[in-house]
Order: C-alpha cells, then structure tokens, then sequence
C-alpha cells in the first residue's frame, strides 16, 4: 500500500501513513477539517481491509480544535472497529504524546480515549 505523507504549516499537522503506522504532529486548526482530514480517512479505510499484524499509531498534537478533534475521533473509530472486526489477532497502540504541563492536550486525550473506549499510553516529553 503506498505511503501518505501530508507536510504540516502553521494550522494544519505533519501526517504520515505507512503499513503499520499513523503519524499525527503539529498543530490542527485547518479551516475545513472534514476536507482536510478526508484523504486520511480514504487511507484508514483501504489500510484496515489488510492490515498489519501490530498497528502504531503516535498522536503529537500542540493544539486540536473541536472540528478536528471530531475527524481525528472518526479516524481513530474507523481504525478501531475495523481491526477488531477483521481479525482478533490485530493489536493497535495509540500513544498520545504531550508536552509537560500540557493539561489541554492531556484531557483532550482523555476524553477521546473516553470516547472510544480504548486504552492510550500517554507518553510525556
């Protein structure tokens, strides 16, 4: 499956997507989140038809408006549901990385690992 590889600018996040890894960083502030997110989504959805045995997925965010807290909580859903559905022997780490002291972006990973019903390791740097 090829690659996708979007580069981030002041409002809208690095992402990487490669068999068996997400990659989100940066700030999310685009101003049509829907849009911007969608061919990520397109590529979660051919992805999880055959996935990996083991699915990475680092979540780096400085800043995520609600727009694009509500596509990033699709994406995730998507992957999510998808893998469990596909085989049970599929097994996904979503790693939610922060900043120190960074309480907003904590409890913004709270709620959607809340959301999903879905463990997240929270990873301090």
């Amino acid at each position: 499956m090829k690659e996708l590889l979007i580069t981030g600018s002041k409002k809208t996040p690095q992402i990487e997507l490669k068999e068996g890894s997400l990659s989100i960083k940066g700030r999310s502030i685009p101003e049509d989140p829907k849009n911007f997110y969608r061919p990520v989504l397109a590529w979660i959805k051919e992805y999880v038809k055959k996935p990996q045995q083991h699915t990475n997925v680092d979540l780096q965010l400085e800043y995520c408006d609600t727009g694009s807290t509500k596509e990033l909580s699709e994406i995730l859903k998507t992957m999510i549901n998808n893998l469990k559905l596909n085989n049970n022997n599929n097994t996904l780490t979503i790693n939610w990385i922060y900043e120190k002291g960074d309480g907003e972006i904590i409890e913004l990973g709270e709620l959607i690992e809340n959301k999903l019903k879905v463990e997240f390791n929270f990873v301090e740097i």
